[in-house]
């Protein structure tokens, strides 16, 4: 459409008339600064004077059609003293990055943006749009399933998958919603009944649960479409996202408790590290950097604290149950999973709910523990003194208080509020490098913006111009008004 054109020309093109279709392009009077950027718009000028650009332009034909088959021209009758002290420029152009973001990193001097970036993002989405070839030998994934299509496992199918954090047998899938077109992440619980309906009723709280540090819940239903009774949990899709195990310990340290590799995120050396699951002053593994630990813990403790508040529990807070997107983003997954599976074994609501948020809080310690020790074993109860001793060497007092007092939350009684305080002014810090990545994304989305904007316009263009089965139509380019679309493009 005309007013699309327009749109990316930098500006609204004025349509007095109710008429916007081919063949009526209202045609702004180019010596009246057509391409100005908001030249129509009201605007406040620096000396304070409003200014309506809109009253100083009137419609001017004469009462007769000109050559261009009555489309008005425009001419200003009056500019005000203000107004005459600012300029626009007739076209908009990418002028570098803004500069409170230029000194922050040594941005490259091309017109995209990041090539780290750009590999990430291409990354999600190449992720995002797997499927299952046709060649495969996984016939047991239906075709459709209760409103989903095209499923692909995101985690081994087969029997080598255990039963895990839940205490069955468990497989994720990725799907797509057959009414709104978005991928979700399925989680399949194998062989489970529902004995009731009301065990469904924590599911409406978790669907209110929105916080940037879990994984919503979407939707809860049973199927038989696997050939059993299967119970499937509809959560918020990450592509490209991997639990915390994955990326700081491999699966064999998960599986049988051995040893840990160095982590690739580096960090300072330590000669109290764990090797073969044991502490030896003999090994250099690499420790964690704190303040990547403390990025952790303020993002784990502030989705812990959302959803206590909600009068919730995650219960299951494990390293294999927390996804990683980017390079320091956690999530907690697989939430409200537990409250249906163990909906037969809560006598009290109340109380049981006090107990499994300090357990939380517990998981939580565990949790840091092994993430300072880069070990998994650091949390064996024979192992407990050895991992604190090695924290004390290699960390600062804070985290080490914090890591103790989280452990023996359930004899203290503690609460997530109670832990709070003892982050302390880390706080900043996390809210300052949010807010520098904002401003680093906003200035990789200022490139792209003018990119989007001139393909848009081609694209545009492309369509209207040199179309030769419509040649002797006087609406189209050679010979109709669209002609001064191909001059604005050509000069």
């Amino acid at each position: 459409r005309s007013s699309d054109l327009g749109r990316d020309y930098g500006q609204g093109v004025p349509n007095p008339s109710s008429q916007n279709v081919y063949g009526r392009v209202k045609v702004p009077n180019p010596g009246a600064h057509a391409f100005v950027p908001g030249m129509y718009a009201s605007y406040n000028s620096p000396d304070g004077t409003y200014v309506n650009h809109s009253e100083n332009y009137h419609q001017h034909s004469g009462g007769q059609p000109d050559a261009m088959g009555g489309a008005p021209y425009y001419y200003p009758t009056h500019t005000s003293s203000s107004a005459a002290m600012v300029a626009f420029p007739d076209v908009r152009v990418y002028t570098g990055p803004p500069s409170h973001v230029a000194h922050l990193t040594s941005t490259q001097t091309g017109y995209g943006m990041v090539e780290e970036l750009r590999h990430d993002l291409i990354q999600r989405q190449i992720a995002g749009q797997s499927y299952v070839s046709s060649s495969s030998e996984m016939t047991d994934i239906p075709q459709e399933l209760e409103g989903y299509h095209s499923l692909c496992p995101l985690e081994p199918t087969g029997k080598e998958n255990g039963v895990g954090v839940f205490g069955c047998k468990t497989t994720c899938y990725k799907a797509i919603n057959t009414k709104n077109s978005v991928t979700y992440a399925l989680r399949r619980i194998h062989g489970f009944r529902l004995s009731s309906a009301r065990s469904l009723q924590r599911v409406e709280q978790w669907k209110k649960m929105n916080h940037p540090n879990v994984v919503s819940l979407r939707e809860v239903f049973t199927t038989k479409h696997f050939g059993d009774h299967s119970l499937v949990f509809t959560h918020d899709y990450h592509p490209g996202a991997e639990t915390l195990a994955n990326h700081h310990f491999n699966l064999r340290s998960i599986q049988q408790g051995g040893p840990t590799p160095p982590s690739s995120m580096g960090g300072a050396r330590s000669s109290h590290s764990f090797s073969s699951g044991t502490p030896s002053t003999s090994t250099t593994t690499s420790l964690l950097p704190e303040n990547l630990i403390w990025t952790y813990c303020i993002q784990l403790t502030a989705a812990v604290k959302a959803i206590h508040e909600q009068g919730l529990a995650v219960r299951a807070l494990d390293v294999t149950k927390i996804l990683i997107t980017g390079k320091t983003r956690l999530r907690l997954n697989c939430v409200g999973i537990m409250d249906v599976l163990t909906f037969n074994q809560t006598p009290g609501p109340g109380a049981l709910l006090v107990r499994h948020q300090h357990e939380d809080l517990m998981a939580l310690g565990h949790i840091l523990l092994a993430l300072a020790c880069n070990s998994l074993a650091a949390n064996r109860q024979d192992q407990l003194h050895k991992s604190l001793e090695t924290i004390t060497l290699s960390y600062s007092p804070d985290l080490k208080n914090l890591i103790v007092c989280l452990l023996s939350s359930q004899q203290s009684m503690r609460t997530i509020a109670d832990i709070m305080p003892m982050i302390g002014a880390r706080f900043y810090t996390q809210i300052e490098n949010s807010l520098v990545q904002s401003d680093l994304m906003e200035a990789e989305l200022l490139k792209e913006m003018e990119n989007g904007r001139l393909f848009r316009l081609l694209a545009k263009l492309g369509v209207i111009n040199e179309r030769p089965e419509f040649q002797m139509d006087p609406s189209w380019s050679e010979t109709g008004d669209r002609y001064l679309l191909k001059l604005f493009r050509d000069y």
